[in-house]
């Protein structure tokens, strides 16, 4: 295998791994089926909690693809507004990193099952 061919498969697993975490730890609270309006007050967690939540999410990606949950790193900043302004009353969010190895041929349907969580 080429080493581009293996990065690129390796970013399409990271990218949905990536996307289960961030989804734990966004600057708003408001989600599909969220009743929480603009004004409300914003959930609060310890960064360690979330982050611990953002890992075992992860992890439950991993052990549905059937592959090792490898080099998981998180990063905290601040929360961006709408217009590009950063929160500067403690608000944050977190993104996380991992590779999960899935090979080329099984990358959609990994996909799929990951949605469907």
């Amino acid at each position: 295998m080429r080493p581009h061919q293996r990065t690129s498969w390796h970013h399409v697993a990271s990218a949905a791994v990536l996307a289960a975490a961030l989804a734990l730890a966004a600057c708003t609270g408001r989600g599909p089926g969220s009743a929480q309006g603009k004004d409300d007050p914003l959930q609060t967690k310890a960064i360690a909690d979330v982050t611990a939540l953002a890992q075992d999410r992860s992890q439950a990606i991993a052990d549905i693809v059937g592959s090792p949950l490898g080099n998981w790193r998180t990063n905290t900043s601040p929360c961006l507004g709408q217009r590009g302004e950063i929160a500067d009353d403690g608000r944050w969010t977190l993104k996380g990193f991992a590779g999960l190895p899935v090979a080329p041929a099984d990358q959609i349907s990994t996909l799929h099952q990951v949605r469907d969580m």
